[in-house]
């Protein structure tokens, strides 16, 4: 197994008014911490991405990370609201793959606290990161920010384009989009593809999974948008990935937490 995103919960401290995530509301499964590790141990991906929601909500966040193969390279996504030092104490920056600190302007917590977060982790040599979503309301902060972080306190700042959202859809205009492409680093230019270049083979559901707080396995985000069905739930005892690659016709609004961990092949009529 390549890599398996972790939506650990959908529940949030934050509410951002862009975030899909937490509107919707997925029950947790009605398991054990140790369960969870049991299956993920056994799928042993090469990576896991555990994210949320508020990973950092679970009270068991930290005896999860402990108890997890070794082997596994984990990624955290946080919005730093909860106390990280536990997590300092008993995790070393070397069981850590990448650490993305969500920050959230929208959101009651300061740009001060968070940087504050956010320098107490690279003192102690994890590798964070700052991620930013372009939402539209935020989308010209992006160069104030990037100077604050990035030139001024030497943290990474990544820019996500604002996401393909059945809730809360916007087209950007042309000066938005050159003014993105200023911002959005590689991993990002597909978001400026056109539309019919998308058509490929993908190994979502094959050697990736998107797991849901239900136990709920998913290919990708985009089908958790479009309610889409799973193609089983990782606590049922016959459960079973693809065995192959799977078309998808839709690659142009594939969500960045999927982009980052699949491989796909151009399909050409």
């Amino acid at each position: 197994m390549k890599a398996i995103v972790w939506v650990e919960r959908t529940n949030c401290n934050n509410k951002c008014p862009y975030c899909i995530v937490y509107h919707k509301d997925i029950p947790q499964a009605p398991v054990t911490w140790q369960d969870w590790v049991a299956k993920i141990n056994f799928l042993n991906p090469a990576v896991l991405d555990i994210t949320g929601g508020e990973p950092f909500l679970n009270p068991n966040m930290v005896d999860i990370i402990k108890t997890l193969n070794p082997g596994i390279n984990l990624g955290i996504t946080t919005n730093c609201t909860q106390d990280l030092t536990r997590f300092i104490n008993e995790i070393p920056s070397s069981r850590i793959l990448s650490m993305t600190l969500s920050y959230h302007p929208s959101q009651i917590f300061s740009k001060e606290a968070f940087l504050g977060k956010a320098l107490m982790l690279k003192n102690r040599g994890y590798p964070i990161n700052v991620n930013f979503v372009a939402y539209p309301e935020q989308l010209w902060l992006i160069p104030e920010l990037k100077n604050y972080f990035e030139v001024l306190h030497g943290v990474r700042f990544h820019v996500d384009p604002y996401s393909i959202n059945p809730l809360f859809p916007y087209t950007l205009n042309q000066s938005e989009i050159d003014f993105l492409k200023q911002y959005a680093g590689k991993d990002r230019e597909y978001r400026f593809k056109e539309a019919g270049s998308n058509k490929v083979k993908c190994s979502a559901g094959h050697d990736y999974l998107l797991l849901q707080p239900n136990g709920d396995v998913f290919r990708c985000m985009t089908l958790v948008w479009k309610d889409a069905g799973s193609i089983g739930n990782i606590f049922d005892p016959n459960f079973k990935i693809h065995e192959t690659p799977q078309l998808c016709e839709n690659f142009i609004s594939c969500a960045g937490c999927d982009m980052d961990k699949v491989t796909v092949e151009v399909v050409n009529d």
